[in-house]
């Protein structure tokens, strides 16, 4: 939790070092570690797309924040992509968006 790591600093000020110390730099095993995260995802068959669109949000943040730019097309790729298995009607709606026409960007 985030959240919690944070919140016992007494200041604004310390929470900011333990910031810098945990996220400040971008080295190539962090940016590998996002990356990874981002293509291995898969959504959970019990949460909704919206959850499932708020989690692929925050991760190409992430990337982006750490120097990876994501495009359009590969965002909406790996949304696609990481729609669940099962239960089965999971596949049809992979069908019809990776065949949409009018499904150019993340945010459609």
């Amino acid at each position: 939790d985030l959240i919690g790591e944070f919140e016992a600093c007494p200041t604004a000020k310390d929470m900011w070092e333990r910031l810098k110390v945990r996220f400040g730099q971008t080295s190539a095993t962090r940016l590998r570690t996002l990356h990874l995260k981002w293509m291995q995802y898969e959504m959970d068959s019990t949460r909704t797309i919206a959850e499932h669109l708020q989690t692929m949000s925050v991760m190409v943040r992430d990337l982006k924040a750490a120097g990876r730019e994501i495009s359009e097309e590969e965002q909406v790729l790996n949304v696609i992509r990481a729609l669940p298995s099962q239960p089965e009607h999971w596949k049809h709606v992979k069908l019809v968006m990776t065949h949409s026409e009018h499904m150019k960007t993340f945010a459609e």
